[in-house]
């Protein structure tokens, strides 16, 4: 690029930071990201934060030289926490590092910032230890092309960045795996892109060489920098399944005794695999299921919501380190307490002339079915809070929560009594201007008897209510006179308010 007052000079731009990442993957050539369950980060490349240049780079780690303030020439290096280092000038973008703000040195974290020289080749080497032996993994890092296309400081977009990605074995005598970015060209704004290989560890060896190489040739332009630089472990695509349900979850009730088959997780390709289940009731904090270390587990009677995911590695070596393993995705059996018993409204009596319904109540969400029997038994009436049978006896109440269809526990028991009858005692015999004394009885003595009475040739008698009918009664006709008292009961009930009060049950 043309700098006025400034030499003309190409720089690379170059940040590495420890970060966990959410990226969108972009691959050219033979770049490749991990399709399966990827494990914790092993390694990140963190170059610390500040808004001071440096520190240098432990020797041997780039064959580039270091300066501590403006701007680097062809072949050196800086670190520093933003890209656009050249004075009075729009030739560079400005951007952070790719790293989240919050992440452990989002803020100001510093850049390893390069002006590549003019010949192509390798300009960065790192030794990278604490792998897992016969062990799939997967190396990334984010990419910017620094040019700013809109400054016109060069041809078109200038000349575009091309890195290559190698991962040699710990010999430096075997290519484990390459790719390269292919010709990324200048934008007029930030661009970051994740690049990424898939390599498998020797068997034998724990450590791995990765070198990065500038395939751009001098001029203006070629300008970039790299952000989070990570290792992870990269196994299969492991999921948890149950056959008689679909998805990642299924419900339990709390009196329903778990029928369902066995969990099973099955991962994808075909590299052998070890097993470790595990469980939490959190979501956060998981723990080994002693034992369960197949493909297959059964779960047991469970007192509340509870999660499974199963630890998944190469090499039963590496099945409790969490750099080399990996895990997958979480299974959820959600458990669903069971609903009270409804409350009863209390038994009924069959009472004359009037319609007769056994109700109860429930909490919010729920409702109810009627059966003949306190277990088992025949389904009379479902989803409703009252029932009108046709002849007495007694009928059961379940409650079920209406998004859950857990159950009571047990049923409560509602009664509908026979018919009330009723009978009396006292002379019905009387003469003129006497008084009739009758002492009525119901079956059921929470009744209230009703008369209604009508005569022929008499007076004196009257409509009431009681368990006494005692009238006065004369006569005014030529012949015997009669009076007919017609009893009618009336029946209460106990209400569920509180278990106060009464209402006619008409």
């Amino acid at each position: 690029m043309i700098l006025p007052n400034y030499i003309a000079k190409k720089i690379k731009h170059f940040c590495i930071l420890i970060a966990l990442v959410f990226c969108t993957n972009i691959s050219f050539g033979q770049l490749s990201f991990c399709t399966g369950s990827s494990g914790a980060p092993i390694f990140f490349e963190d170059f610390g934060s500040g808004t001071t240049y440096g520190p240098a780079l432990p020797v041997g780690i780039t064959n580039y030289a270091y300066v501590n303030s403006g701007f680097p020439q062809d072949g050196q290096y800086t670190l520093y926490y933003r890209t656009n280092l050249i004075p009075n000038s729009s030739n560079w973008l400005y951007s952070l590092d790719h790293t989240p703000d919050n992440a452990p040195n989002g803020i100001n974290g510093k850049c390893l910032i390069v002006n590549a020289s003019n010949t192509p080749g390798q300009f960065y080497r790192r030794t990278v230890t604490g792998l897992c032996s016969n062990t799939r993994f997967e190396f990334s890092a984010w990419l910017l092309n620094i040019y700013n296309a809109a400054s016109n400081g060069c041809s078109g977009s200038g000349i575009p960045i091309n890195v290559t990605f190698e991962i040699w074995d710990a010999t430096d005598t075997v290519l484990l795996q390459s790719g390269n970015t292919g010709n990324i060209s200048g934008t007029s704004f930030p661009n970051w892109n994740q690049f990424g290989l898939v390599f498998t560890m020797p068997a034998t060896q724990t450590s791995v060489i990765l070198k990065m190489r500038n395939n751009g040739s001098g001029g203006c332009g070629n300008d970039l920098a790299i952000d989070d630089i990570m290792f992870r472990t990269c196994g299969e695509y492991s999921a948890i399944t149950n056959s008689t349900t679909s998805g990642n979850s299924m419900n339990i009730c709390e009196n329903a005794a778990i029928t369902h088959p066995n969990l099973v997780v099955t991962t994808t390709g075909s590299i052998a695999h070890v097993y470790q289940w595990q469980q939490s009731n959190d979501n956060v904090n998981y723990t080994d299921i002693v034992g369960a270390n197949s493909s297959n587990y059964s779960i047991p009677n469970l007192s509340a919501t509870t999660y499974y995911r199963v630890k998944v590695a190469q090499d039963i070596s590496n099945l409790n380190n969490p750099f080399c393993s990996s895990f997958s995705d979480i299974y959820t059996v959600n458990f669903n307490p069971s609903p009270n018993s409804p409350v009863s409204n209390g038994n009924q009596t069959i009472c004359s002339n009037q319609a007769t319904s056994l109700s109860v109540n429930v909490s919010s969400n729920e409702s109810v079915n009627w059966y003949d029997s306190a277990t088992n038994g025949n389904l009379l009436l479902s989803n409703s809070l009252s029932f009108s049978p046709t002849i007495p006896g007694t009928y059961y109440a379940e409650s079920f929560n209406q998004t859950t269809n857990c159950k009571s526990n047990t049923r409560t028991a509602v009664t509908l009594l026979p018919a009330v009858t009723t009978s009396f005692s006292g002379v019905t015999n009387i003469c003129s201007s006497e008084t009739i004394l009758l002492n009525l009885n119901a079956s059921d003595t929470s009744a209230t008897l009703n008369w209604t009475a009508s005569s022929t040739d008499v007076t004196g008698f009257s409509n009431g209510s009681g368990t006494t009918i005692s009238q006065t009664l004369t006569y005014t006709g030529n012949a015997t006179g009669t009076v007919i008292y017609n009893v009618t009961p009336v029946c209460w009930h106990t209400t569920n308010n509180n278990g106060n009060g009464k209402s006619t049950n008409q």
